[in-house]
């Protein structure tokens, strides 16, 4: 439609535009910003009709149009409104063309005020958005330019019409561009003429805004060549080269190819004289990629040592692409300056400064010393360089301890003499003797056996003085992704002694235990559980032989028995220490002694598919079979569960070894398994640490074996109230940290004692797991009272967790920390072991009624040795 109208215009019709623009505004009625368009075009085919027919003086100076993206609503009457009744009056009074021009004004003083309106407005509508692309191409087919955002004046030169005529200039800036005549599209400016008048940015942005109305006539170029570089195929101000500088002349926005030199009259399309920078003719000084270059003779910058004159020949200059004939004042060689060395920035190793190397170093003497030292290097011994250039300067030396030089070159405080360049002792890391131990690449390991840096288990020296080739064998075994890796050190042992010991595995059927049917509620004792016997199976190929050696028996295996957790009758299953008999894995070797999650069967042939799927770490270097209820224990699921739960949830706050952190920490079940190893953790990290057990004895020995601060008898406290106001006596400001392994009222009691930021971390909750219902998992029993409303102002945070993570090895190292721990004496351990897989279930019901002491074992086999003892060696 918008078309049309500018078809009427054009057509000096302007009763039909302006009916159709009516029309218009009264369709978009709802939309402000086209019935706004159209009351502003409106606005002009009045005012062009007003134009046309009066022909009137005060216009004829100044001729205006106006068009906004988005007109203001003008006070009064509307706009069409306006012109009607402006037009409807005595076309030729006087008194109407004042009428007239006085509203032309001030439209275009409101228009002008409301220019920062427009140009702010940084969005838009999609209808008003398609409205403006039509009212510019509409008001282009009349010969007007528009610029979308904000407001622009057109000024018209003819003021006898308003649609421009042949020879008509658009003007601004000075500057005036002809149009051009097209027989079939009329009148058209082309893209280079809109750049010439706007520049070359707006003109483009003005060329892409008028569309169709402002086509580049067919097949026009311009044939002038552009004033900066010489070249015809774009203007001056598309020149990429506009703000160079002639290397001839000096001057900027135009290069030497047509720089007209005060001389002479004619352009120079090519420089002949050489560039003033590298002296080459086949560029001129602006284009010159080294013009930022520093000159190697004279160390200023703009021209280099080709063209140099120095100050002792200020006469002569080398010829133009000529190469330097001076050495190079860094490394004395004549292929290049000083300016393009690699080596200018490196220190001389003779007089120590920067900006020369020894080849061209004069001492104090002014001699220059020689390319190649014929000296030994002073850190390493050898003659091919020199100490400055020797990468192991910064090496320690492994017989003095000194940086500087290495064992061959060390001189000692008793000889003086120097050591020769191979040692001819072991590595004391290692234990080669290839190589020093400075040199040694495992120097910043740990020791498996002992924990400590420096060397290997290889030769590691235990209490007795012996290494670890020397005595029982022990291995490194860190259990990190335990069974997935290699398979590590092979363990020692008699070929005779293992084969009697297979022999003895399979003649006898292996016992398994069983349940006997789910158990939802109630004490767990022997008489739910019973032994099955089975003949052992045949090791497939990538299998083991397993012969179990302890079992363990856990509170967690309370929820594992109810038919809420898919309980049935049937193998029990659980953590085991067991060891290798028969191996056809790669990953594991007769002798070998691991920790599992496997069911509890004497001897069991378990296949390559089952060993993966089960959770395996090894303990072969840690335990042997006299120590190994350590693997289930402090080295097992319950020491992960210690040290996942303190160190990675709890997040003490770190202190140095012996000061206090600041922090209180309450641990509940303080003397079971799990409870002393974290009270032991929290005193090593500085903290306060009370606990909680059963009876005066068990909170005697929390203090006295195990470092407790303060032992509460929960026995004492019947109600979470009495628990809290002991727990006060202990800790008055409140604990910053619960290790949860009860719940009921020792959780409400420790979440009221809790400081703003304080955490827990639930382990358990054994006080529930023998009550009733199958919710949760087989964690039934009765809840604790949570307002969830008490966490948020104290900050507080509750977080669950499983020792899965740290036991196989996927976060931390526990296995490596904890047996460093335990081997320096750091964590005390009690075990309550009980003989026999037949008496399970009475071992197990102690968790329940607090008959135990720390860890419950179950031991399995008699502990036969795979390695004879040293004494019947020696006899035989």
């Amino acid at each position: 439609m918008l078309l049309e109208v500018s078809a009427f215009v054009v057509a000096g019709d302007h009763e039909a535009a302006l009916n159709l623009l009516e029309e218009l505004g009264q369709r978009n009625s709802s939309d402000l910003g086209v019935s706004q368009l159209a009351a502003a075009l409106l606005q002009v085919v009045g005012l062009s009709r007003a134009y046309h027919e009066q022909e009137i003086a005060a216009w004829a100076a100044s001729p205006v149009f106006f068009i906004v993206s988005r007109p203001p609503v003008l006070p009064g009457k509307t706009n069409s409104g306006r012109i009607k009744e402006l037009s409807a009056n005595n076309p030729s009074s006087p008194e109407t063309c004042a009428m007239i021009a006085a509203e032309v004004r001030r439209l275009r003083d409101q228009l002008r005020d409301a220019e920062t309106c427009a140009s702010d407005q940084r969005t838009e509508n999609r209808s008003s958005r398609e409205m403006r692309q039509l009212v510019m191409r509409a008001v282009a087919a009349a010969d007007s330019f528009v610029e979308i955002g904000s407001i622009r004046r057109v000024e018209h030169p003819a003021a006898a019409n308003s649609i421009p005529t042949r020879g008509t200039t658009m003007a601004k800036g000075g500057a005036k561009v002809e149009k051009r005549a097209d027989p079939e599209d009329g009148w058209k400016y082309t893209l280079d003429e809109f750049k010439e008048c706007y520049g070359a940015k707006a003109g483009q942005k003005k060329w892409d805004a008028a569309g169709e109305g402002a086509k580049e006539a067919p097949g026009k170029k311009d044939t002038k060549a552009c004033s900066v570089c010489g070249k015809t195929n774009h203007l001056k101000a598309e020149c990429k080269f506009k703000d160079k500088e002639c290397s001839v002349c000096g001057k900027v926005g135009h290069l030497a190819a047509v720089c007209k030199a005060s001389g002479t009259t004619e352009t120079k399309t090519k420089s002949t004289r050489p560039c003033t920078v590298c002296g080459k003719t086949n560029h001129v000084k602006a284009d010159c990629k080294s013009k930022d270059k520093e000159c190697g003779t004279c160390g200023k910058v703009g021209h280099l040592s080709a063209v140099c004159r120095d100050s002792g020949d200020a006469g002569s200059k080398p010829e133009a692409g000529a190469k330097p004939t001076k050495p190079c004042t860094v490394c004395g060689k004549t292929n290049h300056v000083k300016a393009d060395c690699k080596l200018k920035d490196k220190e001389c190793s003779v007089c120590g400064k920067v900006g020369h190397l020894a080849a061209v170093c004069r001492n104090a003497e002014g001699k220059t010393t020689e390319t190649k030292s014929a000296k030994a290097c002073s850190v390493c011994g050898k003659t091919n360089h020199l100490r400055a250039d020797c990468t192991l300067k910064d090496k320690e030396c492994s017989i003095c301890g000194k940086v500087g030089h290495l064992a061959a070159v060390c001189k000692s405080s008793a000889t003086k003499e120097t050591k020769s360049t191979k040692s001819t002792k072991a590595c004391s890391v290692c234990g080669k003797t290839n190589h020093l131990k400075a040199d040694c690449k495992l120097k910043d390991k740990e020791c498996s056996i002992c924990g400590k840096v420096g060397h290997l288990a290889a030769v590691c020296r235990d209490a007795e003085g012996k290494t670890a080739a020397e005595g029982s064998g022990k291995g490194a075994g860190k259990g990190k992704g335990a069974g997935k890796g290699k398979a590590g050190r092979k363990p020692q042992v008699d070929p005779e002694l293992l084969e009697a010991a297979v022999a003895a595995a399979l003649a006898v059927p292996a016992k398994t235990l069983e349940l006997i049917a789910p158990l939802d509620e109630g004490m767990p004792g022997p008489e739910h559980f019973k032994i099955t016997e089975a003949p052992v199976g045949e090791v497939t190929e990538g299998g083991l032989l397993l012969e179990v050696l302890c079992v363990s028996a856990d509170p967690y295996q309370r929820s594992r028995i109810k038919s809420g957790a898919g309980a049935v009758a049937g193998p029990v299953s659980g953590f085991v220490t067991a060891r290798v008999l028969v191996s056809k894995s790669p990953k594991w070797h007769p002798g070998d002694i691991l920790g599992a999650a496997l069911p509890y069967t004497t001897v069991q042939a378990i296949t390559a598919e089952a060993l993966d799927k089960t959770m395996a770490w090894k303990l072969t270097g840690l335990v042997d079979e006299t120590t190994a209820s350590l693997g289930l224990g402090v080295l097992g699921m319950t020491g992960s569960t210690a040290y996942g739960g303190f160190y990675d949830i709890l997040k003490p706050k770190r202190s140095k070894a012996g000061e206090p952190n600041g922090e209180t920490i309450f641990v509940s079940a303080a003397s079971g398994a799990v409870g002393q190893l974290v009270g032991q953790m929290a005193k090593m990290a500085g903290c306060t640490v009370i606990g909680s057990a059963g009876g005066p004895a068990k909170c005697a020995l929390l203090k006295e074996k195990f470092g407790y601060d303060h032992a509460i008898d929960y026995k004492t406290a019947a109600t979470a109230e009495e628990l809290k106001a002991l727990l006060k006596e202990c800790a008055p400001d409140g604990i910053d940290m619960y290790f949860e392994n009860v719940g009921g009222i020792h959780f409400d009691a420790a979440l009221a004692s809790m400081k703003p930021g304080g955490r827990v971390a639930v382990c358990g909750a054994i006080s529930q797991y023998n009550e009733g219902g199958n919710a949760k998992g087989g964690l039934g029993g009765q809840a604790n009272n949570l307002y969830l409303g008490g966490l948020i102002y104290p900050q507080l945070r509750i977080e669950g967790f499983l020792s899965q993570r740290w036991l196989s090895g996927q976060k931390g190292n526990f296995l490596r920390d904890t047996a460093k721990m335990f081997k320096q004496g750091k964590l005390n351990v009690t075990e309550t072991v009980t003989e026999g897989l037949e008496n399970w279930g009475a071992a197990f019901q102690s968790l329940f009624t607090g008959a135990n002491n720390g860890k419950v074992v179950v031991k399995v086999a008699d502990f036969k040795p795979l390695k004879k003892a040293e004494e019947k060696k020696a006899e035989e």
